[in-house]
């Protein structure tokens, strides 16, 4: 995997090469991309799957406050009691 470089913007995207076949395969992008959630640029082993930071202190996708909304899952259904 290539070394981290400084920040560009997530303007460069560098391939990761599974040599195990021939010719070698891309298997992942990394580069500099932004977290979803608050914003900040982070280095991303994968642009395409890793998209919060993972910070040495607090990142968003260590933080369990990600699920501080009440959207703790695909079973959020509101509250639609009868008379509420």
């Amino acid at each position: 995997m290539p070394e981290p470089w400084a920040d560009d913007g997530g303007l460069r995207r560098e391939p990761v090469l599974d040599h195990d076949y021939a010719p070698p395969r891309v298997v992942r992008f990394v580069g500099w991309a932004r977290c979803l959630r608050c914003r900040r640029p982070f280095f991303s082993e994968d642009v395409v799957r890793l998209r919060m930071c993972t910070g040495a202190v607090g990142g968003c996708r260590e933080s369990d406050e990600r699920f501080a909304d009440g959207l703790t899952g695909g079973n959020y259904s509101g509250d639609r009691r009868a008379g509420g």
